[in-house]
């Protein structure tokens, strides 16, 4: 779909049911044309109670499940201390390689050096890279491919021409005003990773820590179908202005996994919800689907996980059908794989998905709390 940053038009056409079915299935609260949309205005509507341990520190020992046992009120502060992270924010440096197993199954390892070697040609400016051959070249340059992994330079920088080993750019814009994009762009992830994770989370914690910053700071937003500036519609105006579409939303939580080490892919579906996109993660060898959009919260509530690590049959009964789901951006490249080996069918997470909210991990005892409706706190293992 990043395809059509290119064409307003086609991107007019293919994504008017997308964004249709987003506005429908989480955002109209007036109607309850779907069982997706009932759902989420329960969510929300019993979601009031809640209380988050991170922001205010409310006692909630009266609810909690203490590990020994016992929830008295004098634990209450352990509990929260196991919960909460207070360490400093720790400082996260930008990762300008990132890199995806999944991905990999087609893109060769010389593809990505070369894609290494046009990042570090972009970020100094420079209109030359080091490219293997002009296959490379091509993907490298692809506007899906840069959108994806290198977003600020997303339609702003163009490939000019390959010969004898030697990839060229062109700069849509005076190269040092990119290089200035960029070093921002680069400032505003590392500032979000440092607000939502630790460098020694699990990768489960990376999962879900990420998700539920993003879930109370990203909101959905229909009218950036109506812009018409480059930066209206893209993986990069996501994440600099903290809204979008499905398929900003899914690529942007992808992107800020790949930063720190999660392998991740957008996928996209079809069926009877419409068209939709979201995430498929690798969590330690195992799929899940993450689907952002439908689990945005406000701020003032505690983050939803309905939506958290699903299985590939919890999102057919979410509507879409097995045969019109993919990796998003396999579709562009017109590379056929084999979908069984990405379907997510473990169902450890499946207790989440009767409307639970996120409390919080206490990461001492590998334990994700969480809530159904506004019931007492619950624990389980992530481990």
């Amino acid at each position: 779909m990043k395809r059509l940053i290119v064409s307003f038009l086609v991107f007019a056409i293919l994504l008017s049911a997308c964004g249709a079915n987003d506005h429908l299935s989480f955002k109209d609260k007036t109607e309850a044309t779907t069982e997706v949309s009932e759902a989420a205005d329960d969510t929300a509507d019993n979601s009031q109670n809640t209380t988050d341990i991170s922001d205010d520190g409310t006692d909630n020992s009266d609810n909690a499940t203490d590990s020994s046992g016992d929830a008295s009120d004098s634990d209450a502060d352990n509990n929260k201390a196991n919960i909460v992270d207070d360490r400093e924010p720790e400082t996260f440096e930008f990762n300008t390689h990132i890199h995806s197993d999944i991905l990999s199954e087609y893109v060769k390892e010389e593809w990505w050096q070369s894609f290494y070697n046009m990042c570090d040609a972009m970020r100094a400016g420079e209109s030359t890279f080091a490219c293997t051959d002009e296959e490379a070249y091509k993907w490298c340059t692809d506007d899906v491919t840069i959108g994806d992994y290198f977003p600020a330079a997303c339609t702003l920088v163009t490939g000019a021409g390959y010969a004898d080993g030697v990839g060229t750019l062109e700069y849509k814009m005076p190269a040092e005003e990119f290089v200035e994009r960029e070093k921002a762009f680069e400032e505003e992830i590392c500032r979000m990773l440092s607000e939502s994770i630790h460098s020694d989370y699990t990768t489960f914690e990376k999962c879900v820590s990420i998700y539920d910053y993003m879930a109370n700071n990203f909101v959905y937003d229909y009218g950036e179908l109506d812009g018409q500036g480059v930066d209206d519609f893209s993986n990069y105006a996501c994440l600099m202005k903290k809204d979008g579409i499905c398929t900003e939303l899914a690529s942007a939580y992808v992107y800020m996994l790949l930063q720190c080490g999660v392998d991740a892919a957008e996928m996209s579906g079809d069926g009877d919800a419409g068209y939709h996109a979201w995430a498929l993660v690798d969590l330690d060898g195992k799929y899940y689907y993450c689907d952002l959009t439908w689990d945005l919260t406000p701020p003032e509530l505690d983050s939803s996980l309905q939506y958290f690590m699903e299985t590939e049959q919890e999102r057919l009964n979410d509507g879409f059908n097995e045969d019109d789901i993919f990796i998003d951006i396999f579709q562009y490249v017109g590379y056929e794989y084999d979908h069984s080996k990405y379907t997510p069918t473990d169902e450890k997470f499946k207790p989440l998905h009767s409307w639970a909210s996120y409390s919080g991990i206490d990461r001492g005892r590998k334990m994700l709390v969480y809530r159904i409706f506004d019931g007492p706190e619950e624990e389980m293992s992530y481990e």
